[in-house]
């Protein structure tokens, strides 16, 4: 801790009982006291012999909280939730409220606000308002529910916003910020958005723009947010009619820049590159066959590849690539009666097993929920091989798993 300023130290208030009574008595056989002891104990001339609480200080000045330089504030800061920071932090002062709606703040708290699941419940309508967010605080699971009335489904999160349906009013789409509460709808499509299956928001770095995109039959239709006012139609008459069938069946996957459509049961996988957007047809990674793998959305496109009960590939396809790369292998079948006591009375005597949802944490905390009915999800340390358990709030089965994270991005509206 550094050396604290003399101008915010203070004087301390006089100690009770050391002031003077209403009627002077008590003043008066202080006084008589302090002559007692001068005269036995003479005091030197250069010293002033006079009662503690008769002293008084220099007044000082309050410490303003604007005269902080501005890159502490700016590194304090960084650590406070996004919910936080509109809340209250940034109405503390205009330069704190300059500081934090400044484009640079902004992409830093980003960068460094906790990945995590936004687990969302999808059978329930009244419980599918109330999502819960997953994340890893200081190496320990977190579970927190957002402070966002949900007006239905979220179709897609990218750098905090999210696109969702509203139940009260069909076709309209919405972009929000559970964090901050903003929210706009985006222009109307003339088929009619309704499904969330064929519409994804993606993000450009190179412009920093976000880009809607939509299925329609078998055309393909981009948006531009804050830039377009109607649907640009895109062309996709080079994919083989099977990849096309993807674009209008699957939900897009989104990773930074880049969608991908891509189905368990087909060696296909389709890439739109969202700042050219344009399309590229794909193979999955080797050792993938009908209905034993999964792909997973978050940094980069991810393939996990069933090896056998409890073992898994890891594959990831990196940013404007073709080829696959495998970067792990999860073994837990050596585990199993671990994974049994996490799993509780909620596995029951059933044939269980684990499938996987998502990354917590890119490469480094994956969750499995149990694959017999069970409100028990597992999320597994990949650098320390730690298993945890946490609860949902129904069977696992019956919940979107979306990556997440909160921050302060806006693009204008309400």
């Amino acid at each position: 801790m550094g050396n604290i300023p003399l101008s915010v130290l203070r004087q301390p208030p006089p100690p009770p009982g050391r002031g003077g009574s209403k009627d002077g008595s008590q003043t008066t056989e202080v006084n008589q006291r302090n002559s007692e002891m001068t005269r036995h104990n003479p005091v030197p001339n250069n010293r002033r012999s006079r009662p503690f609480y008769s002293r008084s200080c220099k007044k000082t000045k309050p410490t303003d909280i604007s005269s902080l330089p501005d890159d502490i504030v700016f590194k304090i800061l960084l650590h406070l939730p996004a919910q936080d920071i509109y809340n209250v932090t940034r109405l503390v002062c205009p330069q704190w409220y300059r500081t934090i709606h400044s484009a640079d703040f902004i992409n830093e708290h980003l960068n460094s606000s906790p990945r995590g699941l936004l687990i969302q419940n999808i059978e329930d309508k009244t419980a599918r308002t109330s999502p819960i967010f997953a994340y890893v605080d200081r190496g320990q699971i977190e579970i927190s529910k957002l402070d966002y009335k949900f007006r239905d489904m979220v179709w897609t999160s990218c750098n905090g916003l999210i696109l969702e349906g509203d139940l009260k009013a069909r076709f309209t789409v919405i972009v929000a910020n559970p964090a901050t509460k903003q929210h706009f709808s985006i222009p109307t499509h003339e088929y009619h958005i309704d499904d969330r299956w064929h519409t994804g928001l993606g993000y450009v770095p190179t412009s920093m723009e976000y880009k809607v995109v939509h299925t329609f039959d078998s055309d393909f239709y981009v948006l531009t947010l804050g830039v377009d006012d109607v649907w640009r139609r895109v062309e996709c008459g080079h994919l083989t009619p099977p990849a096309k069938k993807l674009l209008r069946r699957l939900t897009p996957l989104v990773t930074e820049g880049y969608m991908h459509w891509v189905h368990p049961a087909r060696n296909i996988v389709v890439m739109l590159d969202l700042e050219k957007e344009g399309f590229r047809q794909l193979r999955g990674p080797p050792g993938k066959k009908r209905g034993n793998c999964g792909f997973l959305e978050g940094d980069l496109l991810s393939c996990y590849v069933r090896r056998g009960w409890l073992s898994w590939g890891v594959w990831e396809l990196r940013p404007g690539s073709e080829e696959w790369e495998k970067v792990m292998g999860i073994e837990l079948g050596g585990r199993a009666p671990e994974l049994e006591n996490l799993c509780g009375k909620d596995g029951g005597d059933c044939d269980w097993g684990l499938s996987v949802v998502g990354w917590i944490k890119y490469k480094e905390v994956l969750v499995f929920r149990v694959s017999c009915p069970s409100r028990v999800c597992i999320a597994y340390s990949v650098r320390t091989g730690e298993l945890r358990a946490f609860k949902l709030d129904c069977e696992g089965y019956k919940h979107n798993y979306l990556p997440h994270r909160s921050s302060l991005v806006w693009l204008g509206g309400t």
